[in-house]
């Protein structure tokens, strides 16, 4: 089995696993292994399952979980575009709607062309896209 099926296939078990309700995907620093638990209904949890650190990193891209807990230990829920609660597009609208290349973009020069050009634009968004999908925000002190 090649490697990117099997990732594949650990993301889908994944991702059926985190639709229980209350489910997260926990990770701890330096380990290669992940776990998604789910509530018993004792005030305990139960290991539904466990992925590596390869697929984690592949749902934190593709925008599948969203970080509610970070430290050490870092947990994830599924996000509303791998719920099906709102398409992926839309989704990605709501992640960037504060994006500050989004003003840049309106902006024009004193020729009253645009400021800068659409692909530096293009790839300040996906950085920023990126950035916010690590949780890194949420680490900066002000």
């Amino acid at each position: 089995m090649d490697m990117g099926h099997s990732v594949g296939a650990e993301i889908a078990r994944a991702k059926k696993s985190l639709r229980t309700t209350g489910a997260v995907l926990v990770v701890s620093k330096g380990m290669k292994r992940a776990v998604v638990l789910y509530p018993t209904g004792e005030g305990d949890f139960k290991q539904a399952i466990v992925i590596s650190d390869a697929a984690v990193h592949m749902m934190v891209l593709q925008s599948t979980v969203r970080p509610i807990a970070h430290g050490r230990i870092t947990k994830y829920v599924l996000s509303e575009a791998a719920d099906g609660s709102l398409p992926i597009e839309a989704a990605a609208r709501v992640r960037l709607v504060d994006s500050p290349m989004e003003n840049l973009a309106r902006r024009k020069n004193h020729e009253g062309r645009p400021f800068s050009e659409r692909d530096l634009i293009n790839a300040g968004l996906r950085l920023h896209k990126e950035f916010r999908l690590t949780g890194c925000e949420e680490q900066i002190e002000t």
